[in-house]
């Protein structure tokens, strides 16, 4: 079975299910990640996942946005400012 018919397959099942494939979406940030280093055209990326431009240029911002929260929770001085907040006396 080809990559493509793959992706269909499991959009299908996820689909019938109510669910999300983790391979799938696994496949689509990194597909994110090659048109965000230039090596995939914004053309090439719709016609990869077959959605319009707008859903696409979505889709980028949301990912990112995702990884900036994600890398704020995990850098060490956010945690521990976080865990030692200084008293004011007033």
């Amino acid at each position: 079975m080809t990559p493509a018919r793959q992706r269909q397959a499991r959009t299908a099942q996820a689909k019938h299910r109510g669910s999300v494939s983790h391979k799938t979406e696994l496949e689509n940030v990194l597909l994110l990640l090659a048109w965000e280093s230039e090596g995939l055209s914004e053309g090439q990326m719709v016609a990869i996942l077959n959605i319009d431009r707008v859903t696409i240029r979505r889709m980028r911002e949301a990912a990112i946005d995702r990884a900036m929260a994600l890398a704020e929770s995990l850098l060490p001085e956010r945690r521990q400012a976080a865990s030692v907040e200084p008293s004011r006396s007033v």
